[in-house]
């Protein structure tokens, strides 16, 4: 049922002989009738829809909402200190406990919220409009996991364009006016439940009487502004007009409900005109939270990062401005072809896209980093407001440059939703945690899916309810069996270079007995060496700094045995393996040197696990990927696989602070010394290409800068254990420090060719985390 399959291809499945006599069902009816019978949601309400002057009636399809609301059995301790990441950390609650204190006393708040959208999936005029519904006090980590269910379906609003009608406005007003119409029936029960509350079990076991509220609501732009009853060329949020929307910081007022609501009463009495009416920036219908307790829609709205930010600002506008071929040249789309790899980061070949650097789309690059951080404190959010003003200071480059067009920075919606980020940030917590991404997922399942499954007819609506029971009642049929039997376990996935992991990698990799050496190539920690936690670190308090400790793993078997050193000097490029590894040998009094017959084992991956950084506790677990692997090609001579060496941070001064503790390394192997020397050194060994140390952060993008090692003019290597590797890194060429005839395409080995590299902290949010971090407790 949960599989995709229709109908008919459940009857062959059944019929066939893989089922027959091992299921209850003979055919796909059978298997229906009895799903039916099983337990599921709440029932289904049908209500006929009559709005203006329309003779005809739209059907709406909902539940009870109070229904829906169920606890878990999940607690959460709040920090002492002010922290923004979850709707319970904002000050919503605390608004609101006010404004219903002056009421009546001694009232429990619950916050929710809703999302609504329309399908895209239409046949003959065929529409859906789903609305879903969300607990404030649910865990974003859990909300935003549609398996969790945390965010549920509400009903469907009826969907009619009104183009029988002959006015295009009357038309708008009307579906505007149906709209709202059925979103105040929907959400009747809170009217009476917001007053006198309901009673709720907690999830503590006991029960108690909670006072549900509408605290947010999700969705797009336009969305929020027909929600809000606030035209298109103002804000839903505050009174701003098109022609100030570019302005910061912004002076306008924010919509008052009472505002609001007596002017489109005095448009419904007749003593304002529909233009008068839009020249106060609202729209001609009575809006649904009229009558809802505590509830100012504009003060509900959240923040869209997946289209406010990812699809709007950034890829709509500022990839526009650096696309221009007057500013980048032809050499742009080169250059990021020819740009290094590094796991977890997207590598074009084809498609042109670049990153800017430039001083304008830096401080936007910085609050769209901020921005869909899972957790951020007060002094991050006050960067994010900097950040922006710092944008809106230089934003005029752009336009001395060209490429501002038809002077979108001053009249987008996007960008001046970006000046209400603080406000909703200290209300609602981090936008990640109302990002419209989980109800674009949802809309598929609770739309597009249920509408295929249809027969397309005029009752397509009921049979999507159908559908969506029968799934409820699977789902509740399997937390049954869940309850009874224990949590089933879940199907085991398979990496894609077939490689297995150890349940306990890496376990007593620590090297003993060596020294920091750089002539002797050797890389490692004394007996006597302070560990990271006992390290003092003048000018900071040591026990408060935080370094990853990532652990380590390896797959259980090596990816190849056997290999020589021959092989691994002319084919993974470690070109000073036996002179290095016969060093260590000798550290470890082993007389006898290696030669390039020996063999070893290799391993071409190595994985760091990282837990959630303690000063973003929200955010989730890094696992990095190391790889290390030569290009494979076919018995045509075709590359099958192109190389892979990848760059990393490893343990290099533990005196110092912050990223100039660590050194990159390129690895070029993963390995283990031969079997008869194995007894004398059992340890896991990486050799690494080594860089010099970190530079200084530029002052324009913030990146450190570093070069390759060389003495003599030959690249300087170390052995390391893997335990002293801390990050997976990125390092971006200075492309100006290349030689003129450097040829640039998707094969370039840039880390080989080039000499001088920026750290690319950008390349992953944990990593650019980590190096803010360090900033913020010692500025570089």
């Amino acid at each position: 049922m949960r599989t995709g399959l229709t109908n008919a291809a459940r009857d062959i499945h059944l019929q066939s002989p893989l089922y027959v006599g091992r299921t209850p069902w003979k055919n796909n009816k059978q298997l229906l009738e009895d799903i039916d019978k099983l337990l599921h949601g709440p029932s289904w309400h049908i209500y006929e829809m009559v709005t203006g002057g329309d003779p005809e009636s739209r059907t709406s399809f909902f539940l009870v909402v109070i229904s829906l609301m169920q606890f878990a059995i999940l607690l959460e301790i709040l920090d002492l200190e002010r922290m923004y990441d979850t709707h319970l950390k904002g000050i919503i609650l605390q608004r609101i406990r006010q404004l219903a204190f002056m009421e009546k006393c001694g009232r429990q708040i619950g916050g929710g919220g809703c999302k609504q959208n329309k399908s895209d999936y239409r046949g003959g005029g065929i529409q859906a409009y789903p609305v879903m519904v969300s607990i404030g006090n649910i865990s974003k980590d859990i909300r935003r996991k549609p398996s969790m269910h945390a965010t549920v379906l509400l009903g469907y609003l009826p969907v009619e364009e009104f183009k029988d009608v002959g006015d295009e406005k009357l038309g708008q007003q009307l579906k505007g006016e149906l709209r709202h119409r059925a979103m105040e029936k929907l959400l009747e029960p809170l009217k009476k439940a917001s007053k006198e509350g309901v009673l709720m079990w907690c999830a503590d076991g006991r029960q108690r009487r909670a006072y549900p509220i509408l605290a947010a609501y999700i969705g797009d732009s336009p969305e929020q502004h027909d929600m809000a009853c606030s035209v298109r060329s103002g804000c839903p949020v505050c009174t701003t007009l098109k022609e100030n929307r570019g302005t910061y910081p912004q002076n306008a007022p924010l919509r008052q409900k009472s505002e609001v609501l007596l002017t489109i009463q005095k448009w419904k009495d007749g003593l304002l005109s529909t233009d008068k009416l839009r020249e106060h920036g609202l729209k001609p219908w009575w809006p649904f939270w009229a009558n809802l307790p505590y509830v100012n829609l504009g003060d509900c709205l959240t923040p869209d990062l997946l289209h406010q930010l990812y699809k709007g600002l950034f890829w709509t506008h500022l990839m526009e401005w650096i696309k221009e071929p007057e500013l980048l040249g032809k050499s742009a789309d080169a250059r990021f072809k020819s740009m290094p790899r590094a796991h977890g980061m997207r590598h074009f070949t084809r498609e042109f896209i670049l990153s800017a650097n430039g001083p304008v789309a830096k401080q936007r690059r910085y609050f769209i980093y901020y921005a869909h951080s899972a957790q951020l404190s007060e002094i991050e959010v006050q960067e994010m407001v900097v950040s922006l003003a710092r944008f809106h200071e230089l934003k005029g480059i752009a336009e001395d440059l060209g490429l501002e067009k038809n002077g979108w920075s001053n009249e987008t919606i996007k960008l001046h939703m970006l000046s209400h980020y603080e406000r909703s940030i200290h209300e609602y917590g981090t936008p990640d945690g109302y990002n419209s991404e989980t109800s674009e997922y949802l809309h598929i399942e609770f739309a597009k899916t249920p509408f295929k499954k249809t027969n397309k007819n005029r009752s397509y609506m009921q049979q999507i309810i159908r559908f969506i029971q029968r799934q409820e009642a699977i789902q509740l049929h399997r937390a049954c069996l869940e309850d009874l039997h224990g949590q089933f376990a879940p199907v085991p996935t398979v990496d894609s270079s077939g490689d297995d992991l150890d349940d306990n990698p890496g376990e007593g990799d620590n090297v003993d007995g060596m020294g920091n050496n750089l002539n002797e190539g050797v890389w490692g920690v004394e007996d006597n060496t302070e560990t990271e936690a006992d390290v003092d670190i003048e000018g900071s308090d040591a026990e408060a700094v935080f370094y990853p400790q990532p652990k380590q793993a390896l797959p259980s078997h090596p990816t190849r045995e056997g290999v020589t050193g021959l092989e691994l000097i002319n084919l993974y490029g470690a070109s000073d393996l036996i002179r290095l590894t016969s060093r260590l040998l000798e550290k470890h009094n082993y007389r006898q040197p290696l030669n390039s017959a020996n063999t070893f084992s290799v391993y071409h991956k190595l994985y760091l696990d990282h837990p959630p950084l303690p000063f973003a506790a929200s955010e989730a677990p890094q696992r990095d990927v190391i790889r290390a692997y030569p290009a494979t090609k076919t018995t045509r001579g075709h590359v099958k696989r192109i190389e892979q060496f990848d760059t990393v941070l490893f343990l290099d001064q533990p005196e110092n602070f912050g990223i100039y503790r660590y050194r990159a390394g390129r690895v070029r192997l993963i390995f283990t010394l031969p079997p008869h020397v194995h007894s004398v050194f059992p340890q896991h060994l990486a050799y690494v290409e080594l860089f010099t140390p970190f530079g200084k952060a530029n002052d324009i993008h913030g990146m450190h800068t570093t070069s390759h090692l060389q003495f003599e003019g030959k690249r300087r290597a170390a052995l390391i254990p893997v335990t002293d590797i801390a990050l997976a890194c990125h390092l971006a060429p200075r492309f100006k420090s290349l030689p003129e005839d450097t040829v640039l395409t998707s094969r370039s080995d840039l880390l080989d060719e080039g000499t001088k590299f920026y750290l690319n902290h950008y390349h992953a949010h944990h990593t650019r985390q980590l190096i803010e971090y360090w900033r913020h407790l010692k500025p570089v």
